[in-house]
């Protein structure tokens, strides 16, 4: 599947006017002002133009060269209306508790409340889509370097300080270029990664598998143990036996349901990895997880220190099951918009964000070095390096 089908674009169209309707619909009604015949048309000539973008990006994402700046204006057009949607209700309040002071009868007072309504009517629009052109714009464009230290009571004191850089959801296309991921593998190499794990959705648009793989082959040799890949869910909506072909014949190790033994010393080090697991159901995808899990720890002694790679963090409860020292995925994008790491939007997952601990294992949930929907607020991109470190008994 090279883009998203026909009856998907409906509803995303659907759920945008409907978005558009709500948003003028109370506006107009909480401030009069917006009636205004003419202003109502322009709006509406916009969500109009807006529609063909999203047409437009449909499928074939490259057919023109503007194609990126036009889904961005897009997308911030439709969620500045959102972030009004949700504002509307605030300034409904406010507008309320400061009018119910107001004497009616005193003109000059009268004044002033014409000005805080003109003022915030104003100013709504602004906050939403200035709000909006951060996030689309800005939001997701800097990606953030964040390290951690791993605390391992059977690790052997000889691969003390073993380094894993974490990339995740780089979703190189339309929004995250081959020379960005290149800057990335660069920043991990001068940070001192002795191995590179990717966690899946690394690209979406298949023409640029081959420059993507020329980029890691040309890395490979300057991280200690190589870099490692397990699949995500995008892999499989574009080309995958095209981009599973260019992996197969890459340096690249991809771990698919099974293990690689990284270092081989009295408590050996061992790279795990599974494939995304499509089910039906959630309960369904635990199921599968556990089942590919299984099947990755065939040959894996007791006594070894085990990292495991899966794209969707539903595995994370069985990987403490199974002992798992350190468990790292993808796949949630952090939600993309929250505030003090509480994501808004509706899509929840029982691993969010960020760094899970039970007894001595961990799981992390990577935000992603990018996304395939360029809008992010109080969620930026992120690649990671962990350091394991031998967890004395004292």
């Amino acid at each position: 599947m090279n883009g998203p089908s026909i009856y998907f674009i409906g509803i995303l169209i659907g759920i945008a006017l409907g978005i558009a309707y709500l948003f003028i619909t109370l506006l107009c009604k909480v401030f009069p002002c917006y009636r205004n015949k003419t202003l109502k048309s322009f709006f509406w000539l916009i969500n109009i133009i807006a529609v063909g973008g999203i047409i437009l990006t449909r499928g074939k994402l490259d057919v023109f060269p503007f194609q990126g700046l036009l889904s961005k204006i897009t997308i911030l057009w439709f969620m500045g209306q959102l972030i009004g949607l949700f504002m509307l209700p605030f300034y409904h309040g406010i507008k309320r508790v400061y009018l119910r002071n107001l004497l009616k009868e005193n003109d000059a007072i009268d004044l002033s409340r014409r000005k805080f309504i003109q003022g915030a009517a104003v100013s709504l629009p602004i906050i939403s889509f200035g709000l909006s052109g951060y996030g689309t714009f800005l939001g997701g464009e800097k990606v953030e370097f964040l390290e951690y230290d791993i605390l391992i009571k059977n690790l052997d004191v000889q691969n003390d300080g073993l380094k894993i850089g974490q990339i995740s959801d780089a979703h190189i296309g339309l929004f995250f270029s081959v020379e960005k991921l290149s800057q990335i593998l660069e920043l991990l190499y001068k940070k001192g990664a002795d191995v590179v794990v990717i966690t899946g959705d690394l690209i979406d648009d298949v023409k640029m598998i081959d420059a993507l793989i020329e980029v890691l082959n040309g890395y490979i040799s300057k991280f200690r143990y190589g870099i490692y890949f397990s699949w995500g869910n995008h892999e499989y909506f574009r080309d995958f036996p095209k981009l599973e072909t260019a992996f197969q014949h890459s340096e690249v190790k991809v771990l698919r349901n099974k293990n690689a033994l990284l270092i081989n010393s009295e408590k050996p080090v061992y790279l795990l990895g599974i494939d995304y697991p499509w089910s039906e159901t959630a309960n369904e995808q635990i199921v599968k997880s556990k089942e590919m899990l299984d099947l990755a720890l065939l040959g894996v002694t007791e006594n070894s220190t085990k990292i495991l790679l899966s794209h969707h963090p539903v595995v994370i409860d069985y990987a403490y099951e199974k002992n798992i020292d350190l468990t790292l995925t993808g796949h949630t994008h952090g939600g993309q918009v929250a505030i003090g790491r509480q994501p808004l939007l509706p899509v929840r997952y029982k691993y969010m964000r960020g760094m899970y601990q039970k007894e001595q294992m961990y799981g992390y949930v990577s935000t992603g070095a990018g996304s395939w929907f360029p809008f992010r607020l109080g969620c930026p991109a992120e690649i990671s390096l962990f350091t394991l470190k031998v967890l004395s008994d004292s």
